[in-house]
């Protein structure tokens, strides 16, 4: 079970994708939908960025666009926080 609710990272962040239950290594969680673009049709889009918002890199030269809420689901979401301090008591 996974949920979508405002993120606890800053008041100006926007929405998160939670974990409402704990999962196990190898877990299927959620699946990230999207338009599917290559190399040349990101680059096109985005410029050289590092990465557009709501954009996951599947593999080398395959990305999946989740900017649009009517092409995607709620794992549009999901962010990578390996920056962000854990909490206390977390």
């Amino acid at each position: 079970m996974t949920y979508v609710a405002a993120s606890t990272l800053g008041p100006d962040v926007g929405m998160g994708l939670f974990a409402g239950k704990s999962y196990r290594k190898g877990d299927r969680i959620i699946e990230y939908t999207g338009e599917v673009l290559d190399k040349l049709e990101y680059e096109a889009r985005y410029g050289k960025e590092e990465l557009g918002k709501y954009v996951l890199r599947a593999t080398r030269g395959c990305y999946i666009d989740a900017k649009d809420p009517e092409k995607s689901g709620p794992a549009r979401y999901v962010n990578d926080c390996r920056r962000c301090d854990k909490k206390e008591g977390a």
